[in-house]
């Protein structure tokens, strides 16, 4: 991969001397007092909006000269953080390594040659006072793939800027900014502790490797009308796929669909169920060669808010037959073939289906309501309906009842018999999925020594 890192707040542990220098140089200017409390609330980079509220009228290229001497002059106090000397020296043996920082390049190399560390780096890019300017032809200078190049910084300015050049986008705690803050920026990696980023850059480098296959997570999501999540990202040469994604060291498969989904869409998938395998070799639609094991799901969600991560361009929600005719890469197409090649008819019930009406041919039967109880059995194929949780691609139960009551009581029927008959008409009618029903209509107390007297009648449909 490769890991662009911000300076200060990052790998080097400077924000107390930052502060101090700040401090000193808002009074230099007239700014008035500063202490650490008001540093830690009000800072902001790009730092013109800080030093424009406390110096205003003051040439931000005058405050830079003099804070950027004030920090030359106590460079031998720059230290790196606990363990990222140790991290550097590991990761450049897989990973190509940048700097991108406000902070000016003369200044950091200085550091960098005073700790021994100059030669880890490609390329350190200071003055870059919005490295949202920046990082686009850092990019392009070092011809790096967006998708697999991770931007390291401290503040939420490090987690925007990343993201809006498509990188991969990873925010350390141990830095200027509140945990809580990047929290709320939605970093794609949030780091508490420096052995957590060589851990994630081990595993990375690990899962990553050609010649050994890659288990992987992902598939469908459906929202409450049946249509399911599709995202097109650039590494399936911007074609529509699914959510997905490698799976974790100790995670099991569903968790790591759930936390891909997360990550790539900001939705929770619940109701997670394991459809499909599939081995990917070489796939020719993906953006380099590899070897994966593609295990499927599908769930769904009561989300509706989409928030892409860098990973992918657009998102649509197409149900099942219009994905079909969208642009998909291969094992997604393979994955909704084989959901819709399914076919499993099970039962539908509704038992003792309470109704009060008219039926009946005797006279007092004609004037006052009674409570008859109905069942309903209908076969229905699951498929469509197990894989999109849609109750649009089934039979409502609820539906039915509703429907079956205000008809039974807008009827007034004499015979039950003639309701049995005429009830599974309307149902075979009404609800075009349903392959076979039986209805049982039940009379209490049409005769005095039994608990009910009824019929059954059932009717299937013709092919």
């Amino acid at each position: 991969m490769n890991l662009i890192f911000d300076w200060s707040g990052t790998l080097a542990d400077d924000e107390r001397l930052t502060f101090e220098l700040t401090r000193d140089c808002v009074a230099h200017f007239g700014g008035g007092d500063l202490d650490w409390e008001a540093y830690r609330s009000e800072f902001t980079i790009p730092v013109d909006r800080f030093y424009g509220s406390r110096c205003p009228g003051t040439d931000i290229a005058e405050i830079d000269r003099w804070f950027f001497e004030s920090y030359g002059e106590r460079l031998g106090e720059v230290a790196l953080f606990d363990g990222v000397a140790q991290l550097l020296g590991e990761a450049v043996r897989e990973h190509r390594l940048f700097i991108l920082s406000t902070l000016k390049t003369d200044l950091i190399a200085g550091a960098l040659s005073r700790l021994g560390l100059a030669d880890l780096f490609e390329e350190v890019v200071g003055d870059a006072f919005d490295k949202r300017d920046h990082l686009p032809s850092l990019i392009r200078r070092h011809g790096l793939e967006p998708m697999e190049t991770l931007f390291f910084g401290d503040t939420t300015h490090d987690v925007e800027a990343g993201r809006a050049s498509g990188l991969q986008t990873a925010a350390v705690t141990w830095g200027y900014t509140e945990s809580s803050v990047l929290e709320g920026s939605r970093p794609d990696h949030l780091f508490r502790r420096v052995p957590g980023v060589a851990r994630h850059l081990r595993d990375e480098a690990t899962l990553d490797a050609a010649d050994r296959p890659v288990a992987t997570s992902g598939g469908l999501v459906f929202r409450s009308d049946g249509r399911a999540l599709f995202i097109k990202t650039r590494k399936w040469s911007d074609k529509w796929g699914t959510p997905g994604g490698k799976i974790q060291r100790g995670e099991s498969m569903e968790d790591a669909f759930r936390r891909e989904v997360e990550e790539e869409t900001a939705l929770r998938a619940e109701g997670v169920r394991f459809v499909l395998a599939q081995d990917g070799v070489d796939l020719p639609e993906f953006y380099k060669t590899r070897h994966f094991l593609l295990l499927n799901f599908v769930a769904h969600t009561a989300d509706t808010d989409v928030r892409l991560n860098y990973e992918a361009s657009e998102f649509k929600w197409a149900t099942l037959p219009e994905a079909r005719r969208m642009d998909l890469n291969e094992p997604t197409r393979r994955l909704i073939e084989h959901l819709g090649a399914r076919s499993h008819v099970g039962e539908i019930f509704v038992k003792d289906l309470r109704v009060r009406c008219i039926v009946g041919i005797l006279p007092r039967e004609r004037e006052e309501e009674q409570e008859i109880l109905v069942d309903v059995e209908m076969q229905h194929d699951f498929a469509a309906a197990a894989a999109t949780e849609d109750v649009t691609t089934t039979v409502d139960y609820a539906e039915v009842s509703t429907v079956l009551t205000e008809w039974i009581q807008e009827r007034r029927f004499q015979l039950i018999e003639t309701m049995a008959v005429e009830g599974c008409d309307l149902i075979l009618e009404r609800w075009p999925g349903v392959a076979y029903v039986r209805l049982t209509i039940k009379k209490p107390d049409a005769v005095p020594a039994a608990r009910y007297t009824a019929v059954t009648f059932d009717r299937a449909r013709e092919s």
